[in-house]
């Protein structure tokens, strides 16, 4: 009942968290490595003013930014651009942006924050606030800066159609910037930048209302482009009759305030943003992090250094010292095992060992095992100021594999000493009989005791020979097979000419081909190449090679050896006009024992290991074999051999 319990409460809470997640006060985007939308909640929709029932999950998001672009009605250049930015707010790492949004008058800032598996977390907040806070801490920090005695940097008139009529020569200004020669000009004819759309709303009311207006700020270029600040205080004029007249204010340059208090402001964000990454950062890894001080108390620590343990309280955690905390743990009836050791060691012992290690890191990570059965990684290093940096890793599921691996790898090396003891053995018990019964077959061939008097007999002697034969060539190729898979094989590599071994191969299954009524032809580079090989094992290969071809290559056809250079390599190509082979049995051949099973092969004898032994000692001299063939068509296989160098 408690696990079902817990696990209902665990699920009132994931719910708790989705419904507080879906209705935050932030947008928020969360993208995987492929940069698609893997969750937005309702305040992104909003926010972006997607119709309801958009759905985006599963999609990317250079679609939906082209989507929300494409309602715009941009012309084409501007709508790429836009496109660009936005995209690359949404995937860079660094300061946050700001992008505003004029259906909603609100402004936007955009941080991301990268997570560990590739992907990214994007979260769009509302700064309007925060903006116009600013501006107007700025306005009033001017007011106070005039209030305590600094004198308008100029001051200026306007009559009652809000003309101009007067404008004093600021000092160390640019008269291009607040010219005098707007006399006769209205404000709202000059060329103004307006910094602030509802300040600017409410100061067209207030003239209009003919009432006071203070700390209005706009902006304008002066000749080289410089943006200056211009602030702005004004009260009406009435005669005595009542009659409005105009306007008398100040005006002062604050480009340099605003330009520090959007520096502020931004150092600010700036700062208050990186510890938010920095702790949102710590809690999405799954190693534990911990900082210490120089007193050794905690500082910062994020959740999974702190799991499992009596002290997972993080807030409790903060400001304890590092033996408090490996105390705190052991009271919770946790024990360890000194490293290299399966016994528990006692509260005392433990501790010890414990704040030794802490104190004096060693250079690289060390692993304990705990009660609860996991093994935890450790590294510690010292910091600049005195401090330690703790890096805590479950490695539970490293230490299984890896002693699974060491049992299978010990299972595998023992089944490879029982084979290769049981064919040793095996060979050696068959050649012995094997022997025998060739030589009483080649005595009963050759009728060396007398004529046998009856011809069957004969033929029953030849067919002994040649099936002892074959076994014997057998028990070769599954030794010299089980040599190479064991790394036993012994070759010597030597400079050797090729026309005199491929001629003796020839000569070898010569009698055979003209028996199967073939023809057999050679083409042979001049000169000759030179390879560089073990003399044996190239005329095991090539005679593998002819066989197969006599063997599998109706009466009638042809067997074509080619020798060619290819750079530094000798290539050596059997090609026959046989049965071919199905294309879906080419990746089976040269793996042991295999064979293809059509009607003229089942006919043939074979173990299946000539083609598995070729290829492995062709790689074993550096060479390779390429198999080619159709069904129906014939066969052509390739060895690549490398040349011996000159001085060889």
């Amino acid at each position: 009942m408690t696990a079902v319990a817990d696990t209902e409460s665990l699920e009132a809470r994931l719910q708790m968290l989705e419904h507080a997640v879906a209705h935050m006060d932030q947008g928020l985007l969360v993208l995987d490595r492929e940069r698609r939308v893997v969750f937005w909640n309702k305040r992104y929709e909003y926010l972006w003013d997607f119709p309801p029932g958009f759905v985006a999950v599963g999609k990317p998001l250079a679609d939906i930014v082209r989507f929300d672009i494409a309602r715009r009605n941009l012309p084409p250049g501007e709508a790429e651009m836009l496109l660009q930015q936005r995209l690359a707010r949404s995937i860079a790492p660094g300061a946050p942006g700001e992008v505003p949004l004029p259906h909603l008058d609100r402004i936007l800032r955009i941080d991301l924050l990268q997570l560990p598996e590739g992907g990214s977390v994007v979260t769009f907040t509302d700064v309007t606030a925060a903006r116009r806070q600013a501006e107007a801490f700025a306005a009033s920090e001017a007011r106070f800066a005039i209030f305590v005695g600094m004198s308008a940097d100029w001051i200026w008139e306007q009559d009652s159609d809000l003309r101009f009529t007067f404008v004093s020569r600021p000092k160390d200004v640019e008269l291009d910037v607040f010219p005098g020669d707007n006399v006769g000009k209205r404000r709202d004819e000059l060329d103004l930048i307006v910094t602030d759309e509802e300040a600017w709303r409410q100061h067209l009311e207030d003239i209009e209302a003919h009432r006071p207006f203070r700390n209005l700020t706009y902006a304008r270029c002066d000749h080289d482009g410089t943006v200056h600040h211009i602030r702005i205080s004004g009260d009406p004029i009435f005669g005595a009759d009542g009659a409005f007249l105009g306007y008398r204010g100040t005006g002062t340059d604050v480009t340099a305030e605003i330009h520090a208090l959007e520096r502020a402001k931004s150092a600010e964000v700036k700062a208050e943003n990186a510890h938010a990454r920095l702790i949102t950062a710590l809690e999405t890894i799954t190693q534990g992090f911990a900082l210490f001080d120089a007193e050794d108390r905690l500082v910062m620590c994020n959740r999974q250094y702190l799991d499992k343990t009596a002290a997972a309280d993080i807030g409790w955690a903060i400001g304890k010292r590092f033996e408090d905390l490996v105390r705190a743990n052991l009271a919770s009836g946790w024990r360890g095992h000194l490293p290299g050791s399966d016994t528990e060691v006692g509260s005392d012992e433990w501790i010890a060992w414990r704040l030794a290690m802490h104190r004096d890191p060693p250079p690289r990570p060390y692993i304990y095992k705990g009660s609860d059965d996991r093994w935890l990684m450790i590294s510690e290093k010292r910091t600049a100021e005195g401090g330690t940096v703790a890096i805590r890793v479950d490695v539970t599921d490293l230490k299984k594999a890896e002693e699974d691996l060491r049992v299978a790898r010990d299972q595998a090396e023992a089944a490879g000493r029982a084979k290769n003891e049981f064919l040793a053995s095996m060979s050696h018990e068959l050649r012995t009989p094997l022997n025998a019964i060739m030589g009483f077959a080649e005595i009963l061939k050759g009728e060396m005791f007398g004529p046998i008097g009856v011809p069957r007999y004969r033929n029953y002697a030849d067919d002994i020979h040649a099936s002892a034969t074959y076994l014997m060539e057998l028990v070769r190729d599954v030794l010299d097979m089980s040599r190479i898979e064991a790394g036993r094989m012994d070759l010597t590599i030597e400079s050797i000419d090729v026309t005199p071994e491929i001629g003796r191969c020839l000569g070898m299954v010569g009698g055979s081909a003209r028996s199967a009524g073939l023809a057999v032809r050679t083409e042979i580079v001049e000169p000759a190449p030179v390879i560089r090989a073990d003399s044996r094992a190239f005329r095991q290969i090539l005679l593998n090679l002819l066989s197969n071809s006599v063997k599998f290559t109706p009466s009638g056809g042809q067997v074509t050896v080619t020798v060619a250079l290819d750079g530094s390599r000798a290539r050596i190509v059997v090609a026959d006009t046989g049965v071919g082979i199905p294309a879906w049995a080419l990746p089976r051949l040269g793996r042991p024992f295999e064979q293809v099973d059509n009607v003229l092969q089942r006919k043939k004898p074979g173990s299946g290991l000539g083609l598995a032994l070729s290829r492995s000692l062709a790689e074993l001299m550096g060479g390779t074999i390429v198999i080619e063939s159709s069904e129906g068509k014939g066969t052509r296989v390739t060895l690549s051999l490398p040349l011996a160098r000159a001085t060889e």
